[in-house]
């Protein structure tokens, strides 16, 4: 569109978006381990699995174009839980040996932790931006937090900072509050 923004994770567009940040290159690839609703997506917008994902050669993908930060976003894990099952640890350990630095995994609707081994960094739940019924499903669903990382000039992982927020509601209108 004309803000630039793409969405990610379809398979007739590859495995990977790139984008510039000053002087970085940064290749962005996700992909859903669920969906809501198993319909068959059109052809042409057919989103990655995590099969086909994880079989990726994301080292070539990353060298071929000369990629500094690799970033996946996957859509995994159940909802509404509050830790991440060994499976999904086990996919974020996969990840980040197959060259990714950053992992934001979403899908659960409440806040999953943040882990950081050397200069990796996995979040594998930020909560809800916008979500599901807010009123029926109570608070927890309500917790959200935004990440905001930096990087060096290599791309390298020199910090992060979490902005958790709540959301409320007045007069009809949902509104983010930071905590």
């Amino acid at each position: 569109n004309a803000a630039g923004i793409v969405a990610v994770g379809f398979t007739g567009r590859g495995p990977m978006e790139l984008r510039e940040l000053g002087r970085l290159r940064l290749g962005f690839g996700a992909y859903s381990q669920w969906l809501n609703s198993e319909h068959r997506l059109e052809p042409k917008r057919d989103i990655w699995r995590r099969e086909g994902f994880l079989a990726v050669d994301w080292g070539r993908l990353r060298a071929d174009h000369r990629v500094d930060v690799l970033i996946a976003l996957p859509h995994w894990d159940y909802e509404f839980a509050h830790y991440p099952r060994p499976e999904t640890v086990k996919d974020a350990d996969e990840l980040e040996a197959n060259g990714f630095d950053l992992v934001g995994g979403a899908h659960q609707q409440v806040v999953q932790p943040l882990r950081v081994r050397g200069a990796k960094l996995c979040w594998f739940g930020a909560g809800n931006l916008t979500g599901p019924d807010l009123e029926r499903l109570g608070w927890p669903v309500r917790l959200g937090a935004l990440l905001e990382v930096g990087l060096n000039e290599r791309g390298q992982l020199v910090g992060w900072k979490t902005y958790p927020f709540v959301q409320t509601k007045e007069d009809k209108q949902w509104s983010a509050c930071l905590l």
